[in-house]
């Protein structure tokens, strides 16, 4: 199984998603539009509820919302990536301190100076 590390920015996933239905997406509006460019075959003898119809009356609005949505994630990814890698850093940082005070640290204790010996009472 996959372990995503702490710091990984959420829009590189959705970034992914939205690609690969964009690729699907573009794919079968090409196709759409070589079966239609072709005089000798059957245009478009699927209904109108099936992907190809669905993308003959509504394929360039979808395709256009696609891109959009490509580019804010593009943008939500790299806008907020200097973001991720801080919180990443921290955590590296965090896990690399020590958990309990040592023995060597000091205390108030330690700090405090004995009088001067030039001096008597």
């Amino acid at each position: 199984m996959l372990k995503l590390r702490g710091g990984t920015n959420p829009f590189y996933a959705l970034l992914v998603i939205a690609g690969v239905v964009f690729a699907i997406t573009a794919c079968a509006y090409g196709v759409m539009a070589f079966r239609q460019a072709r005089p000798d075959s059957q245009a478009l003898a699927t209904s109108d509820t099936s992907l190809m119809g669905i993308l003959d009356r509504h394929g360039i609005w979808i395709l256009g919302g696609e891109v959009l949505l490509v580019g804010v994630l593009t943008i939500g990814a790299i806008g907020t990536d200097s973001y991720w890698q801080s919180k990443v850093e921290q955590q590296k940082t965090a896990s690399q301190l020590p958990n309990s005070p040592s023995s060597s640290t000091t205390t108030f204790a330690d700090n405090i100076q004995p009088a001067d010996k030039g001096v008597t009472q």
